[in-house]
């Protein structure tokens, strides 16, 4: 019989690509708010991370064996904007089910972001200080506090931004630039903000791979290159056949946002390649996902 593994988050771009993963291995519970919007072949499990005490209470009759918590109000200038609904998603909620877990003795893998950093120092390993500059970075850095405190085993994975099948979620980067492409526009990206962007279905293999390993403590899943949303925009452009009058370079100081964000928060992710996680450069990954 599988294992019952519980993922929340399920009816997002990471949690998607998650649960397709995972279904080979584990029956999957998949805890989210949008019954219409759950993965074909899961146990729903309907519940709002905007009510900790509600959903925790909920997530309290369920059976499972493991959790990965990929829930969470991940858009930074909406968690500037809103603040205490921030702190309940990713920060109260967290807590909850990272307490419940502790009291079964089962694994909990939450994920966490890059966004930890001030950006003043990168590449960023496991164990360099967190210094979050914006409210969705410090809601973060306590929700990874709180998860491994409460409980040894549990594992906290940073991801950075993700990208993937534009079918799959208009949260998603590519998705974005290619709708802009499609209709004619330009496409104005920062030049001066530097990530290690992976691809979902990679990210998705990494947290298996650490869930399966059983690590326990902070992990980064990044990609393979550190580069600017203009650098990973030409490519998209270059990869499509278009030329660069496509691209426009823009700074963050040329775009007023409710979120400060930091210049580079790239992620040294050999850790996690000893554990054999390998995920794809930025062409091929961008390549695959026009492919299918």
């Amino acid at each position: 019989m599988k294992k019952r593994l519980l993922i929340t988050g399920t009816s997002g771009f990471l949690g998607r690509h998650l649960c397709k993963l995972a279904a080979t291995d584990f029956q999957i519970l998949a805890a989210g708010r949008d019954p219409a919007r759950q993965p074909r072949g899961t146990e729903p499990v309907l519940v709002d991370f905007l009510q900790p005490e509600q959903a925790a209470n909920i997530l309290e009759r369920c059976a499972f064996d493991a959790a990965v918590h990929a829930a969470a109000m991940a858009e930074p200038n909406i968690c500037e904007k809103q603040p205490r609904d921030s702190q309940l998603v990713n920060v109260e909620a967290t807590a909850r089910i990272a307490e419940l877990c502790a009291r079964r003795g089962v694994p909990m893998l939450s994920i966490s972001t890059d966004l930890v950093f001030d950006g003043t120092r990168a590449p960023y390993r496991e164990d360099d200080p967190m210094a979050p500059i914006n409210t969705y970075g410090q809601h973060k850095a306590k929700a990874e506090e709180s998860v491994l405190r409460a409980h040894s085993g549990n594992a906290v994975l940073r991801l950075p931004m993700l990208y993937g099948r534009p079918d799959y979620s208009e949260r998603n980067f590519l998705a974005s630039l290619l709708q802009q492409l499609a209709a004619g526009q330009r496409l104005r990206l920062f030049s001066d903000e530097i990530r290690t962007p992976v691809h979902a279905e990679d990210a998705a293999r990494g947290i298996l791979l650490a869930l399966k390993q059983g690590y326990a403590g902070r992990l980064h899943l990044g990609g393979t290159e550190r580069v600017s949303r203009a650098e990973f925009g030409r490519t998209l452009t270059e990869v499509m056949g278009l030329g660069e009058d496509r691209i426009e370079n823009m700074r963050q100081a040329d775009w007023k946002m409710a979120a400060a964000r930091p210049a580079d928060v790239s992620l040294d992710s050999s850790r996690a390649g000893g554990l054999g996680y390998a995920p794809r450069n930025v062409r091929q990954g961008i390549t695959d996902a026009l492919a299918k």
